[in-house]
């Protein structure tokens, strides 16, 4: 139950490519000590999974990120990679 330890431990898969374990890590580090980064990591490594599809998991992770902070810049980028799929690219600015 070590939030740090946690944070590591789901960098270091998503760093390795692991995004299923990656994204294990991250929700078990939300549970302990909910973050911006800790959300935005989430949405990062569950979009790396669908190769780049902000999916509905991911997208609601980068909404409880820039809850915490409105500049993450990981869920703006993620959010605006999003809308740029979806033909918005008035929405992704």
């Amino acid at each position: 139950d070590n939030p740090e330890g946690y944070a590591i431990l789901a960098r270091t898969y998503r760093e390795l490519g692991r995004f299923d374990e990656a994204a294990a890590a991250f929700r078990r580090l939300i549970e302990l000590a909910p973050s911006a980064d800790a959300y935005s990591g989430l949405g990062e490594v569950l979009t790396g999974a669908r190769n780049g599809l902000v999916g509905d998991e991911a997208h609601e992770a980068m909404v409880n990120a820039l809850v915490l902070d409105r500049e993450e810049p990981r869920a703006r980028f993620y959010l605006g990679l999003e809308q740029a799929g979806k033909g918005n690219p008035q929405g992704a600015i």
